[in-house]
């Protein structure tokens, strides 16, 4: 039964919280009032940065009190929908699953901003306290301190207000329910005092008092406290108040004590501006509830207002990033040009637009997923009666599991084949990869420079650490494994370049925007500082020497570590290609023709060899005009070095095997795979002369772990075991990321600690990019994952409506 009913029936306020019951009615104009508030606060940013007009200069200077109106309207919203039977614990979470999100999202966007170009964009740059107090959204209890409480992006100061009026809600909303509809007036009372104060503090110049009036939580609580009210007399006595009143109200007494107090006169000030707006901000508030209520026609009830006004919160706290790049943007791209009024607001269109654009982007693939699972995950974690240590740690892993169980649908077939033994290998290859470049790679390229030296020769040429680069071979064959299986299950070629793409693109994505935004924090990075162009090669999957071409410039690349991800995108292009042009024997074929190619091209073109057998001098002699041509003109080691094809036809022949069990395949696969290891374990990095004999050993036992493992239970079972499990799940990530990050974290923890046991300085960075990676796969790649998979099948049916003909792909 509604309180108000209750209340007709006894004459009496209700005190009992039970007979209080959430609003029923969707107040939808509300929602659309959100999205205005929001816009006239980005008015107020832009409207310092370039000229404007007399219009935009008055919505500049009024759009701050947008701040006031969120804080009635939080407090009535929230008042509206309050379930007296929700526990503390529970309402606290569900509003940080609200703001928190996009808070944590936007200030590590500030700080990797800040980091690579020196400028937080939308605050002050925030010392230590500032920024940990910002993670805590605590910040705003420092006052006096802009430092502190507008730090990195400084929008996010309301966010602290917020939290606090979260924190004491079901108090005062308790409170509020006990209270007599006629006490109410102690409000009106509370509300004028705050004005006479703010008055007296303008008219003193209290400087510090205005501060804390205007940015303190304590203070803004009343603006929360007037909106619960509101909600509360609503619910109790319907009223009628028309929104021509209430934006009377609302705009009236600001603009004559704009006009009465100018702006120059040291006499006006944000307290009692706010006080003065807040009585107006209320009504206007009520007013389309009760339309909603009564089920009027309103233009704020248009679907659009309403999507704009749910992404409100994602525009608030973008649009002050958005404005710092846009200000650097035209000021290096259009100097002067927003000194003109027209230009400037033709700019000032732009920015707002594209500031909407992203806010509806952000909401719809970032903050609504994230909020939605974490509201899950909160539901869980509510049917826990109290916050004991045991109980606690249960309710995490039943977050988990919630979490998890959203994915687990989606990746079922894939977790249920795959074989654990090759991702064990894949965490063996990457430990490989890893240990050689923090103990030895450097060392090597670098030997006749000071650039970096900090071990001493004998770990640098220790064989599993000098040759820890030849397991990248071993990701070759994997892949020649999983390319031949995903080909099978593809039913075009579009389809497997797309499943391809999305496996590698997230990844490279985050991990290409990681490295690029932290390289100024590592400066001893051995492949220096890296510039824009070199994110071409990574995110096209370009290898630069063709982009280079292309662009008639070196670009350039982020990582060494991506050569081995051109080598796979060419692979992937051209036995796609062929597969599905010529089929499965005939690619197969030419695969392993191609390898034969480059082995001739790397050891047999111009020798000695061929010219000791006469029955092969016509061959060569016709192969070295075809060779000569094409290395004179430079095109070999760009576009045609097959040789890495070797160990991809050995993945694809223990597939087969692996599917009909004969061995044929098999011995096919150890010799591609054995010719395979020989030639590229005759590199000779180190310059010892002769033949490598160590580098061919250990590629030929690193090449025999697949197929040993298929014979023996043991090695299968060994492979399978947790910690290589677990270096496979996150070794794409950390493949990409790890390289010149680590080695630079190694310096500095030389120079800080010059007398640490050489092996021990690789401890503490092999830790970070390793947890670093983890996070990136466990938590931010399946969101670009399913952002992209989501937008391409949006675009597929758009394609189907349109044009009547389904594109659409299915997309493990």
């Amino acid at each position: 039964m509604k309180l108000a009913a209750v209340e007709a029936e006894t004459g009496q306020p209700v005190t009992a919280t039970k007979e209080w019951m959430p609003g029923v009615s969707r107040l939808d104009s509300l929602t659309s009032l959100r999205f205005f508030g929001a816009l006239f606060v980005a008015l107020h940013h832009s409207q310092s940065q370039w000229a404007c007009s007399q219009f935009t200069d008055l919505m500049g200077q009024l759009g701050w009190l947008g701040v006031s109106f969120f804080f009635v309207l939080s407090g009535f919203v929230l008042m509206w929908g309050y379930d007296p039977l929700t526990s503390y614990r529970n309402f606290v979470l569900r509003r940080l699953a609200r703001i928190y999100p996009m808070h944590v999202m936007t200030l590590i966007f500030s700080l990797l901003v800040f980091f690579r170009f020196g400028s937080p964009l939308a605050g002050y740059v925030g010392n230590f306290w500032g920024t940990v107090t910002s993670f805590l959204l605590i910040h705003d209890w420092w006052p006096l301190k802009p430092m502190v409480r507008q730090a990195w992006n400084g929008v996010s100061w309301t966010l602290g207000c917020e939290f606090f009026f979260y924190l004491c809600a079901p108090r005062l909303f308790a409170r509020l329910l006990k209270m007599e509809s006629r006490q109410y007036w102690l409000f009106a009372v509370l509300w004028a005092g705050s004005l006479a104060f703010s008055v007296l503090a303008t008219m003193q110049h209290w400087g510090r008092v205005l501060d804390i009036l205007e940015y303190f939580p304590v203070p803004r609580f009343l603006e929360f406290a007037l909106g619960a009210a509101a909600a509360v007399l609503l619910k109790r006595r319907s009223f009628r108040i028309s929104k021509m009143t209430a934006l009377v109200v609302l705009f009236l007494p600001i603009a004559v004590y704009c006009i009465l107090v100018p702006s120059g006169s040291g006499l006006r000030s944000a307290p009692v501006m706010t006080s003065l707006v807040t009585p107006g901000a209320l009504l206007l508030i009520v007013a389309a509830a009760m339309a909603d209520i009564r089920g009027d026609r309103s233009m704020l009830r248009m679907p659009v207002l309403i999507f704009l006004g749910e992404a409100s919160f994602a525009f608030y706290m973008t649009h002050a990033l958005l404005l710092g790049l846009v200000r650097f943007f035209v000021s290096r791209f259009f100097p002067g040009v927003t000194d003109n009024v027209v230009q400037a607001e033709c700019f000032r269109v732009i920015y707002v637009s594209y500031a909407i654009l992203l806010s509806c982007i952000v909401y719809y693939y970032v903050e609504h997923p994230i909020r939605a699972r974490l509201l899950q995950a909160i539901r869980v974690l509510d049917r826990v009666p109290r916050w004991q240590l045991r109980d606690f740690l249960i309710s995490i892993g039943e977050i988990l599991d919630t979490v998890r169980r959203g994915r687990a649908a989606a990746s079922a077939v894939t977790s249920n084949n795959r074989i654990a033994y090759l991702d064990g290998l894949r965490g063996v290859s990457i430990l490989l990869v890893l240990f050689h470049h923090a103990f030895g790679a450097w060392n090597v390229m670098f030997k006749q420079t000071n650039i970096m030296q900090p071990y001493d020769h004998s770990i640098s040429f220790f064989p599993p650490v000098a040759y820890g680069y030849l397991a990248v071979w071993l990701f070759f064959f994997i892949s020649g494994y999983v390319i031949f299986m995903t080909l099978e299950k593809c039913r075009s070629y579009s389809e497997f370049l797309f499943r391809r793409w999305l496996r590698l693109f997230p990844a490279m994505l985050i991990c290409s925007a990681l490295v690029y935004f932290t390289s100024s924090c590592f400066p001893e990075r051995p492949m220096g500082m890296p510039s824009g162009l070199s994110l071409l090669s990574g995110l096209t999957f370009i290898d630069p020497s063709w982009l280079q071409i292309i662009l008639g410039r070196p670009t350039g690349v982020l990582e060494g570590s991506f050569w081995s991800l051109f080598v796979e995108a060419r692979f992937y292009i051209l036995f796609g290609a062929l597969y599905f042009g010529l089929g499965k024997r005939r690619a197969i074929a030419i695969l392993v023709g191609l390898f034969a190619l480059g082995l001739y091209a790397r050891y047999f073109h111009s020798s000695e060899i061929l010219e000791r057998h006469g029955s092969w001098r016509l061959l060569g002699g016709y192969a070295d005009i075809v060779f000569g041509s094409i290395q004179s003109m430079g095109l070999w080691g760009t576009f045609c070095d097959t040789l890495d094809y070797g160990m991809f036809a050995s993945g694809v022949f223990f597939a087969l095997y692996s599917r009909s069990r004969q061995l044929a395949y098999l011995v096919v696969c150890g010799m591609l795979g054995a010719i395979s290891a020989v030639t590229h374990g005759l590199a000779d990095p180190y310059g010892f002369g002769g033949i490598n004999t160590v580098g061919i050993a250990i590629a030929l036992v690193i090449m025999c772990l697949i197929p040993l493992s298929t014979v023996f239970n043991f090695a299968r079972r060994f492979w399978a075991n947790r910690l290589f499990v677990f270096f496979g799940f996150i070794s794409y990530p950390l493949y990409l990321a790890h390289q010149n990050m680590m080695v630079a974290m190694i310096i500095k923890v030389q120079s800080a600690y010059p007398a640490l046991p050489a092996p021990l300085m690789a401890v503490g960075p092999i830790g970070v990019v390793v947890g670093i990676a983890w996070i990136i796969t466990k938590f931010v790649e399946p969101l670009v994952h399913d952002f992209i998979k989501e937008s391409k099948d949006r675009l597929s049916k758009w394609i189907e409506l349109f044009f009547g003909k389904t594109t659409s792909t299915s997309v493990a």
